[in-house]
């Protein structure tokens, strides 16, 4: 495009080319361009540099995203919608340039010196970009059809008027007209050049609106650009262009024709197909100016004619909401670099009034996919994982299943993330109670994993026959077939059963299934005949896995090492151990951890030494994670098992070439072994280092460093720690102090001989909405008995009552025995046999209990 002169034609035509490639590779080529679009391979629209603006404006990065995230319809949507976004944007930068001729334009006259924007070219540009299916449109196939061209080629509203008008065709459209008006010449004319003719007419668009040419309506012809108009786009009529002998479309004889012009085109320009934000903009610039105007001047409507107000109209402005194309870019590159850009999914919605196949319901109800996972239902999933990560089960457990009453209901993956919770905590009757609630009772369709999980609760409580029957059950009518994890699960149940045939079994229709040969389930049928003595039979289904993979999981020679030490044959131990380092297999931190851990038990240092710094070599993340924080746990506990507490710490700092993140884990392993070997210090330092980690400790690494200050007689230091837990508690959704932990303070202070602060600590549970319970009363009660508080202790008891709380017989023994001595022995009497039913409960206390 040439950078001088710029029209509305030649930014259209630039503005079509871009349009039609960008259709072809999402029609035409749609497989090739879909191909090529790999998520698994780095592809992105880069940021330009940050010094040098773009010549254009940048394709907006909302496209970025993973391709195998939704479906191929709905992702080439969007493409189709960001391409719309960057076509409109580049026409609209061109068109910023738009510039007038003083020589040649009428306005030279009204225009001031720096006014360079031409509001009717911007009006022709918008029109015939808006006269074209946007890409969406042709993607979707949603482009509402045009309406229909007349094929006649004549120039003419009527005959009557082709006379009149032929003055103002330019001088080979005259030519054409004159010979059509001759017989003879019809005559001859051929089928081709009738064509021609008519293709030639059809393909004339109008300068103001952009509309083809269409034999029942009037045009005219600029004798200067020679354009030509709808006469109700320019406000000419057949009868007043009888008068005018020159036609001039920029030279208009009122100075207040500019404005009606304007106001005669809007309409159309606001029709819903209008896409352009930066026009309306122009719009409402342009009428606001002339209301201000109007209303500082209190002018009436004849004021309009004024050359100043003219001038005042046409004077330059920021049309695009920046003051250059550079500062544009600036801010399209500030907004880019947002955390998160949100694609325009309103585009992605379906026309409602489309067919659609109805759904079939016989076919299977398929589980959730990862794509629910958004909005609210993301919002609960990530606050019962949160109660789950603060050890609150019941909470979660609770949140999750009045959730299902709700209109935000659990995902499959928040269903999972609760019973494996419970698997985890060995509340195996939890685990199918959740899994009958959520999947049986609440319609919830359940995946592989879900079953996975019932499964191995079923195996971990010996109903290996239970097991059996979900495995069969997902054979028969689940959707998907059973994964790796299933027959590990089922495998290692059969043989903790002593059902070795039926194990192996398994594995046989494990692999005529077309599963592979998974490395963890011969592992559990080697480890069972091992165990069973058989250990000519396990090397058998040793060197079959071998046979059939030439990369397997080194937790193989775990088991075989343990076999051979057992034995006393450490050098075949060590000789198996050697052969799979030979194989220089990519171990993953698990199969590592196995290897250290049997080597550390048989005490195999330089070896296991040998194995965490190749862990720490290899690790280079994100292309491979070597080594993990369960790593660093075994040779920390090393060190301390060693008694090389120094040691210990300076392991536990090192890191490989790439940083690894430790987690909570990690640091309460090591503070629990400093506070058992009575380094409280060492361990309040790496406490101290845990926010600069950006790791927040838990209710275990509070527990932890308390006890370990009442043990070392440090009370007031167990009573900071107290504070910092409750204040991380307010702060960090699913962290709670539960009553537990206060019956730890209870304990400690009652040891260091501070009962009174101890009760004022038991004051505040009511206050924090924790309620005591028998352990809370019995420490303290038991500690005011001691001491000869029995008023106090009385008090305390008879709430316990209140509170529906049962007293145990050794506490119950323990009141009779004090009060008796003190002669006291009927007031006891009276709250043991008379319990709580003639108890009244004030009403403050009720509503707290």
């Amino acid at each position: 495009m040439d950078d001088d002169v710029r029209k509305p034609e030649q930014v259209f035509r630039d503005f079509r080319g871009r349009r039609s490639g960008i259709i072809k590779a999402l029609t035409t080529d749609v497989e090739k361009f879909y191909a090529q679009c790999d998520p698994d391979e780095t592809w992105e629209v880069n940021l330009p540099a940050e010094e040098v603006p773009p010549e254009l404006p940048e394709p907006a990065l909302g496209i970025n995203f993973a391709r195998d995230g939704m479906e191929e319809n709905d992702w080439l949507a969007l493409v189709a919608v960001h391409s719309d976004s960057w076509l409109l944007a580049v026409a609209f930068y061109f068109a910023a340039r738009f510039e007038f001729n003083k020589e040649t334009s009428g306005f030279s006259d009204i225009a001031s010196s720096g006014s360079k924007i031409s509001l009717l070219l911007l009006m022709r540009l918008h029109s015939m970009i808006n006269s074209l299916p946007t890409v969406y449109e042709v993607v979707t196939r949603t482009a509402k059809p045009s309406r229909e061209k007349t094929s006649n080629g004549s120039i003419k509203s009527s005959k009557s008027s082709s006379k009149k008008n032929a003055s103002y065709l330019d001088a080979s459209e005259q030519l054409k007209l004159a010979e059509s008006q001759k017989p003879s010449k019809m005559q001859v004319l051929t089928d081709l050049d009738s064509r021609e003719d008519e293709e030639e007419h059809e393909n004339t668009l109008c300068g103001a609106c952009g509309d083809n040419y269409a034999a029942d309506e009037f045009w005219i012809c600029c004798d200067v650009c020679e354009q030509w108009f709808h006469g109700k786009c320019v406000r000419i009529t057949p009868a007043k262009a009888e008068h005018i002998k020159q036609y001039n479309e920029r030279a208009l004889d009122d100075n207040s024709e500019l404005i009606r012009v304007f106001l005669h085109r809007s309409p159309p320009l606001l029709s819903p197909r209008c896409g352009s934000a930066s026009f309306l903009f122009l719009v409402a610039m342009f009428f606001f100016r002339h209301l201000l105007l109007r209303s500082i001047r209190g002018g009436a409507a004849s004021d309009l004619r004024s050359p100043q107000l003219i001038a005042a109209l046409c004077a330059p402005s920021r049309h695009f909401a920046f003051s250059s194309a550079e500062e544009a870019a600036a801010e399209r590159r500030r907004r880019k670099r947002r955390l998160r850009i949100e694609p325009p999914l309103d585009a992605l919605r379906r026309d409602p009034n489309a067919y659609r196949q109805p759904r079939d319901p016989n076919a299977p109800r398929l589980p959730d996919s990862t794509s629910a996972l958004v909005g609210p239902r993301l919002n609960l999933h990530n606050r019962v994982q949160s109660l789950i990560r603060g050890g609150d089960l019941e909470a979660a457990s609770s949140t999750a299943r009045h959730a299902v009453f709700s209109s935000v209901r659990p995902t499959v993956f928040t269903c999972n993330a609760i019973t494996a919770s419970m698997l985890r905590a060995g509340r195996l009757d939890d685990v199918v109670a959740l899994f009958t609630f959520f999947f049986n009772q609440s319609n919830i369709v359940p995946n592989v994993v879900s079953y996975n999980i019932l499964i191995n609760a079923h195996c971990n409580a010996g109903r290996v026959d239970v097991a059996l029957d979900v495995y069969r059950h997902i054979l028969e009518n689940a959707p998907f077939s059973p994964s790796y994890v299933t027959y590990r699960h089922l495998t290692k149940g059969l043989v903790d059963a002593d059902r070795m045939q039926d194990a192996i079994d398994l594995l046989r229709e494990m692999l005529n299934r077309g599963h592979g040969a998974d490395s963890m389930v011969y592992n559990t049928i080697m480890a069972g005949f091992i165990d069973r003595g058989n250990m000519e039979r396990a090397l058998q289904f040793f060197d079959e896995l071998r046979d059939r993979c030439l990369v397997y999981d080194g937790i193989v020679h775990s088991t075989l090492m343990e076999a051979y030490f057992k034995q006393g044959m450490d050098k075949e131990a060590m000789d198996s151990y050697q052969s799979l380092l030979d194989r220089q297999f990519k171990m993953i931190p698990a199969t590592c951890n196995v290897l250290i851990e049997t080597l550390l038990k048989h005490n195999k240092l330089a070896e296991a030494e040998a194995m965490f710094e190749n862990m720490l070599n290899n690790h280079s993340p994100p292309g491979f994670t070597a080594i993990n924080t369960d790593t660093y746990n075994l040779m920390v506990n090393q060190r301390f098992k060693e008694g090389k507490f120094v040691e210990a710490i300076e392991t536990f700092h090192r890191q490989p070439k790439k940083p690894l993140i430790m987690d909570v884990g990690c640091f309460n392993n090591i503070i629990a072994k400093l506070c058992e070997n009575r380094l409280l210090l060492e361990a309040q330092t790496l406490f101290d280092e845990m926010p600069e980690k950006s790791v927040n400790p838990d209710a275990t690494t509070f527990r932890t460093l308390i006890d370990a200050c009442f043990r070392v007689g440090r009370a007031d230091d167990a009573m900071e720690f107290l504070e910092k837990m409750i204040k991380n508690s307010g702060e960090s959704p699913g962290f709670r102090v539960d009553v537990e932990v206060y019956n730890m303070i209870f304990d400690g202070l009652v040891k260091a001989g501070r009962i009174s602060q101890a009760l004022k600590v038991f004051d505040k549970l009511w206050e924090r909405g924790i309620r005591p319970n028998m352990l809370s009363y019995e420490v303290l009660v038991t500690a005011l008995c001691n001491v000869g508080s029995l008023d106090r202790a009385r008090d305390l008891f008879e709430q316990m009552l209140r509170s529906r709380i049962n007293a145990t017989s050794e506490l119950s023994a323990l009141l009779s025995d004090t009060f008796g001595k003190a002669g006291r022995s009927q007031e006891i009497e009276g709250l043991l046999g008379g319990g709580s039913s003639s108890i009244v409960v004030p009403q403050a206390q009720q509503v707290a209990v």
